[in-house]
């Protein structure tokens, strides 16, 4: 159900931001995507990098964030670029995130 959900806040935020975004799940996979073509791939070793940081991950020309604690990482929010703004980008995403959750009663 919460892949729905992030597909669609990806949908209405895709033509604000002008960029590639999307959600990994905790093992790397793409479960959301503004290019539907890009879901299902698996970013595996940004998963494993962001165990190590909670800090954004800059990565195969993406900026990666991960949302959880760090105890558990549970998505990985994602936007394409490695400059100031889509790190910016995916700290802004992951901040609507969770009231997006929250309004469906799904709790990360």
């Amino acid at each position: 159900m919460a892949n729905k959900l992030f597909q669609g806040f990806v949908y209405q935020m895709r033509d604000a931001v002008k960029r590639t975004i999307g959600v990994l799940d905790e093992q790397g996979t793409v479960i959301a995507c503004s290019q539907l073509s890009e879901i299902g791939k698996s970013y595996k070793s940004v998963a494993e990098e962001i165990s190590y940081s909670f800090d954004v991950v800059v990565y195969d020309g993406c900026a990666f964030k991960p949302m959880g604690s760090h105890a558990r990482i549970e998505y990985i929010v994602f936007a394409e670029g490695e400059d100031d703004e889509a790190k910016n980008l995916v700290s802004m995403l992951l901040v609507s995130l969770p009231f997006r959750l929250q309004d469906r009663n799904i709790f990360v």
